[in-house]
């Protein structure tokens, strides 16, 4: 009511396109303005990253490949990240398949409580996590990481894989079993070619979450360190031109995981439109 009173009842607002382009503008300018500086930072000369620029140089980033430390969290984080996505990846879609394709009392309920994992604060759920493997008497090592990390990206897959199956009908599976496939063959030529840009994405992102956490890594890791530990350790001291290398190698390799990430989902949408428009 006293919105209405205000701008008037039933009024419609519009921001012009000059005003909508000045808005975008900003906003990726708040977003990618730190990632070009560190990026530049990152050729500095000098041994520390800030102005003024005392040369140009890529030392800081040979010395990536030659410290054994980082290659060793590298490793560590890759050990970690793989299984974790591709574990989370097939609970996941399992998770969404019996959601979307049943319907059963306190779905919905369960869908919330399904994503609460992603949406808890990580402190809470590192330390949950730490007090539950203490209890049971689990010392910390990469598999616990690996545990904590399939509870928090699960979420992920649920939500691509649900998404995907809600966007297409039962009736394309009816249609396939009608016609003599087995349920093995009609998930095999059907519904998997269908999901599968759901499930790439499901990886992706989940080992992206899980390559740069570091809470839950640090509470449940024994004496091996993860690539975010290492950096948060380093960085402890002083800051190090080294790591704002290291730092721009890891949003480079993100920002082509997110530009092949979105190729596939347009192609697929793409698909899917000419699908609809066939029937």
């Amino acid at each position: 009511m006293a919105m209405d009173r205000i701008f008037g009842r039933g009024t419609s607002f519009s921001l012009s396109g000059g005003v909508l382009f000045a808005l975008a503008m900003i906003t990726y300018l708040l977003l990618y303005t730190p990632a070009v500086v560190m990026g530049i930072m990152s050729f500095n000369a000098s041994a520390m990253p800030i102005l003024p620029f005392k040369g140009f140089t890529t030392y800081w980033y040979q010395l990536l490949v030659k410290d054994d430390f980082l290659l060793t969290s590298l490793k560590n984080s890759l050990i970690v990240g793989l299984p974790s996505a591709a574990i989370s990846t097939l609970l996941g879609a399992m998770a969404a398949f019996g959601i979307v394709r049943h319907k059963f009392r306190f779905r919905n309920h369960i869908i919330t409580i399904s994503l609460l994992p992603f949406i808890a604060p990580r402190l809470i759920l590192a330390v949950g996590l730490l007090c539950l493997f203490s209890l049971v008497g689990w010392k910390g090592s990469l598999l616990l990481i690996v545990l904590g990390h399939v509870m928090l990206t699960i979420p992920i897959s649920f939500l691509f894989t649900t998404s995907r199956l809600i966007q297409f009908p039962n009736h394309v599976e009816d249609a396939a079993a009608n016609l003599g496939a087995s349920p093995i063959r009609v998930f095999i030529h059907v519904t998997l070619p269908i999901i599968m840009p759901a499930l790439v994405a499901s990886f992706f992102f989940s080992f992206c979450t899980s390559f740069d956490e570091v809470l839950i890594a640090f509470f449940s890791t024994g004496k091996d360190n993860t690539l975010p530990i290492h950096i948060w350790a380093t960085l402890q001291n002083r800051m190090n031109p080294q790591m704002v290398a290291l730092a721009t190698v890891l949003s480079i390799i993100t920002a082509v995981i997110t530009v092949f990430m979105w190729g596939i989902m347009v192609r697929s949408g793409g698909k899917a439109s000419k699908g609809d428009v066939a029937k």
